[in-house]
């Protein structure tokens, strides 16, 4: 049996072996475990059963935990789990999410200001097809945001006038989703300044 690999976003407040994973293959999907003891945001391999209607995790090894440097790391990549958790349908198939997300695997110095961070939630975004309706972001910087290698992306510095842009398209992307006001990594919003 081939092994899968996903990405744990989060798991059930009322059953912690109820877990909602980002598949690399599959997309998101939920999922009964074994375990309780992975947090959440371990890179992880296991092995699928399906019975009736549910999914299964067997024979779990946990790869890699991000590297969190400072207290910003560990809200900024709480909230894109949340984001991710919230945003991506299940079922959904996310090759392209999976891959940015594990960029956040690589050592965090890449991450070397709020610019980077937000250019990053801006592609993920991008790539769930949420972006702003009334054209304040561009067509060119757009296309920059979604097609750029992220490693290249982050890298780009940008400008006050670009930074207050993406400011705008964070805060459309989260106001117009439903559970909004469930979100409790928002304090990275806040603190974007």
């Amino acid at each position: 049996m081939t092994k899968q690999i996903g990405i744990l976003l989060c798991k059930d407040n009322r059953n912690s072996k109820r877990f909602f994973i980002l598949d690399k293959n599959l997309g998101k999907f939920c999922a009964l475990s074994d375990r309780s003891d992975i947090s959440c945001g371990s890179l992880m391999t296991y092995n699928l059963s399906k019975r009736n209607s549910w999914m299964t995790l067997h024979h779990i090894d946990v790869l890699e935990l991000p590297v969190i440097q400072n207290l910003d790391d560990l809200i900024f990549f709480h909230h894109v789990l949340e984001l991710s958790y919230y945003f991506i349908p299940l079922a959904k198939m996310a090759n392209d999410i999976f891959d940015l997300l594990f960029f956040l695997y690589t050592p965090p110095e890449k991450f070397n200001c709020n610019g980077s961070k937000k250019l990053f939630l801006c592609k993920l975004f991008a790539h769930l097809g949420f972006y702003p309706e009334d054209n304040q972001i561009p067509i060119f910087i757009f296309r920059l945001i979604r097609f750029e290698y992220i490693d290249a992306l982050i890298n780009k510095s940008i400008d006050l006038s670009l930074e207050r842009k993406l400011d705008q398209w964070l805060d459309y992307c989260i106001a117009i989703h439903p559970c909004a006001n469930c979100f409790r990594t928002l304090s990275f919003f806040m603190r974007r300044s």
